[in-house]
């Protein structure tokens, strides 16, 4: 099942990506690197002809995580980092992705605002859509002692909440729903409007 989840996840990434142009891009929370391998190790995207080698740099707070993710993709470049505090310039990353790591943080709206600040180009943002994330850990007889909540869960967003807060730094132009997390394509507000829209206005899909 667990394989299954992931592969319809992956495939909505995929499919959102596939519409967008981009050079580079920054992972935050990378974690050990499977996104990274997954995504974009043996995948091109975009509308570019021929298609643009993708320079990608990954950060997370762990660095045990990072070595790993280091010797999955040696080809890539990822740092031991913050996402209250990205080291790279301001307006620098055409695509920033943040796909199951706001949960676990203190202060969305600060992780956000760095985001904010680097992007100049699209967002890709994932979380649990709640409650049924806790509903199905559950009934997988998982962290009944805690309601269903997975241990280092520090926020809950139902797929409203997490359109609003990130409403309030992007304009939304994509979200879909790969059971069982909510999905947002993003664009940054200092981008002029593309030529080639992919949903305008932005339009609710639900998978």
């Amino acid at each position: 099942m667990h394989r299954f989840l992931m592969h319809r996840f992956l495939g909505s990434a995929n499919k959102l990506l596939q519409e967008i142009d981009f050079q580079n891009v920054l992972e935050v929370g990378c974690g050990a690197g499977e996104l990274a391998e997954q995504l974009f190790r043996h995948h091109e995207f975009g509308t570019n002809t021929p298609p643009l080698k993708i320079q990608y740099i990954g950060i997370d707070i762990g660095s045990v995580e990072v070595q790993q993710a280091r010797v999955r993709c040696p080809d890539f470049h990822f740092a031991v980092a913050s996402a209250y505090q990205i080291p790279v310039d301001d307006a620098s990353q055409e695509l920033v992705i943040a796909c199951e790591v706001l949960e676990h943080l203190e202060d969305v709206d600060a992780a956000l605002r760095e985001v904010q600040r680097i992007a100049a180009g699209r967002v890709l943002i994932s979380v649990p859509r709640e409650p049924l994330w806790r509903v199905l850990n559950m009934l997988r007889g998982k962290y009944w002692s805690v309601l269903g909540n997975t241990p280092g869960h520090l926020q809950n967003f139902s797929a409203r909440d997490i359109q609003r807060m990130v409403s309030r730094y992007f304009e939304i132009e994509h979200v879909v729903r790969p059971l069982p997390w909510t999905m947002i394509l993003a664009r940054s507000r200092a981008l002029v409007p593309p030529r080639k829209s992919i949903h305008s206005p932005a339009v609710e899909e639900r998978t």
